[in-house]
């Protein structure tokens, strides 16, 4: 079949009709082909689904966090009293908007919950020795005579690790945070957090969801209420002093008083009477202070933020599979344009390498 296509002439729109038409009648012929094709895609994508695929599990970890704003008023005036600077909303403005995400992706966070340990089996393993063994990180990053098992021992800290096991560290933290690790809230205003880590060990998932949810609250609550921790501390340490002092006041007084003296000789009642006076001089700024004690505790109280977990994984977690049906789809659409790619080439060469 040739086609009534001259090269030196325009193509027109009867030109166009029979190249398709060729084409189709051409395609027709080699259907066994193409549909070897399919076959061959249909199989590659079930046997990507049963054989190839390996599951993932996601452990997700929702919390509820709202932040209390008290005014500082009460606060500064009883801190200034003492000496003590609570530097006003300062804290409401370090840990204001969605800070708290950038805390829970943190690197000294992500490390530290890496370097816990968790039991299997009655045995203990650091989650970074579960990570690195399940997704081989010692072979593609680690040169084997630099290595022992395991790399990771139970009970290592920050501080103790090798310049190897550091660097190590920070690649598995960053590798994490890049690739498993994904955090959200409901929406702008929500104060609803998920926290999603979705990894090919299940135990891993939901261990290190949890731990770097509850790490990173612990840390929030810290910074949220450092100060007002600090002005509890020193005025119950100023009151636990006043307290001494009145009691030893007391005692002194007590030893002093004169009993049957002469009232006409007034000077053995002045050494009791200037105790009488301290104490209750002492005894006026003790209850001060354990006034604005209370207060301070009570201020405490109001910049904790509520925080309440909602959720949290448990066994067993679901495992993430691409559907049969999706992957079955995937492998016939590949192989249908590589089959219509290498009968179109087919087309070409026969029918227009002479004929063009």
């Amino acid at each position: 079949m040739s086609l009534p296509i001259d090269s030196n002439k325009d193509i027109r729109g009867n030109d166009i009709f029979y190249v398709v038409k060729a084409f189709f009648q051409y395609l027709i012929k080699k259907y066994l082909l193409m549909a070897l094709f399919l076959l061959i895609g249909a199989t590659c994508g079930l046997l990507f689904y049963f054989l190839i695929q390996k599951s993932k599990y996601n452990g997700q970890t929702s919390f509820i966090l709202e932040d209390k704003s008290p005014g500082s008023g009460g606060l500064s005036s009883i801190a200034s009293q003492f000496g003590i600077d609570v530097g006003g909303n300062s804290s409401g403005s370090i840990m204001a908007g969605d800070n708290i995400l950038e805390i829970l992706r943190s690197r000294n966070i992500v490390e530290k919950v890496l370097l816990s340990d968790i039991k299997i089996d009655n045995q203990s393993i650091s989650l970074i020795q579960l990570f690195i063994e399940q997704e081989r990180f010692k072979e593609k990053w680690v040169k084997k005579s630099w290595y022992s098992e395991p790399l990771y021992k139970q009970g290592l800290t920050r501080n103790s690790l090798s310049k190897i096991q550091d660097s190590l560290l920070q690649l598995v933290g960053k590798y994490i945070v890049k690739n498993n690790l994904t955090i959200e809230r409901a929406s702008k205003k929500s104060t609803v957090f998920y926290v999603d880590v979705i990894t090919k060990n299940h135990l891993f998932s939901k261990f290190f969801s949890e731990r770097v949810v509850s790490a990173s609250l612990e840390y929030y609550i810290n910074i949220k209420t450092n100060n007002a921790k600090i002005t509890v501390e020193k005025l119950e340490r100023k009151a636990d002093s006043l307290l001494l002092l009145l009691n030893i006041k007391s005692y002194a007084a007590a030893q002093t008083k004169v009993i049957d003296g002469n009232p006409a000789l007034g000077v053995p009642y002045v050494p009791n009477e200037l105790l009488n006076r301290d104490k209750a001089v002492i005894g006026t700024v003790y209850g001060e202070v354990v006034k604005n004690l209370e207060t301070a505790k009570f201020t405490l109280t109001q910049q904790t933020p509520i925080i309440q977990i909602l959720d949290a994984p448990t066994f067993p977690l679901t495992a993430l599979r691409k559907g049969k049906l999706l992957c079955l789809f995937i492998g016939l659409f590949i192989s249908g344009l590589v089959g219509i790619a290498i009968i179109v080439l087919g087309f070409i060469k026969k029918y227009t390498s002479n004929q063009i």
